[in-house]
């Protein structure tokens, strides 16, 4: 499984060019921050979801889940 952050407002990595890695992945999941830009390990929400796919027992994501965008956080 892969996690891939993105900010919706990024000019480093757009989100057009990180949705088009997507379908190389066979089981990757795209959580897009709506008020982030590129360096989204300083939003706690993006903290928490990276900490709750490493813990087996927490999904964080619905099962079908491709491209979630986050309004607001409340992990």
């Amino acid at each position: 499984p892969t996690l891939v952050l993105s900010g919706l407002k990024d000019p480093i990595t757009p989100p057009k060019v990180v949705r088009s890695l997507m379908p190389h992945l066979s089981n990757g999941t795209l959580v897009s921050l709506r008020e982030d830009a590129h360096f989204v390990f300083y939003n706690h929400c993006a903290r928490q979801l990276s900490a709750n796919c490493l813990d087996p027992d927490l999904q964080p994501f619905p099962d079908d889940a491709y491209i979630v965008v986050l309004r607001s956080c409340t992990l």
